[in-house]
């Protein structure tokens, strides 16, 4: 199960990612055996037991693929909608900061020095 990956950039962690799509391999292959045996189960059995069994086989192989499928389609969109609001929430951070720190009285300038006598 070799990949192709892009060359991580700044502050991204290429083992999460590799490690998230093995996961979701296990999880597929897990239920695709657990459907495959469920399948084979209700073909040894007769009856009512046997469209269960085959009905429960079949549902967790649908799910399984299109589980599979839509973590594959929605996973560059979560990751960046996870970056804009991070993003958004940092610029309001520091809009915020920048409120508190900057000068409260805003001085006119002038065109000639102005002298300052100290009390004595």
């Amino acid at each position: 199960m070799s990949s192709r990956t892009s060359p991580p950039t700044r502050g991204q962690n290429p083992w999460l990612g590799q490690l998230s799509r093995g996961m979701q391999f296990l999880l597929l292959v897990c239920s695709l055996l657990v459907s495959l045996v469920a399948i084979w189960g209700g073909s040894q059995l007769s009856g009512g037991w046997r469209d269960g069994f085959n009905a429960v086989g079949l549902g967790l192989l649908v799910s399984a693929v299109f589980g599979v499928a839509q973590a594959v389609l929605t996973d560059p969109i979560s990751k960046e909608m996870l970056r804009q609001s991070i993003t958004q929430e940092v610029r309001d951070a520091l809009a915020d900061l920048h409120s508190h720190t900057s000068p409260r009285t805003n001085f006119r300038p002038v065109t000639s020095p102005v002298s300052v006598s100290m009390p004595s």
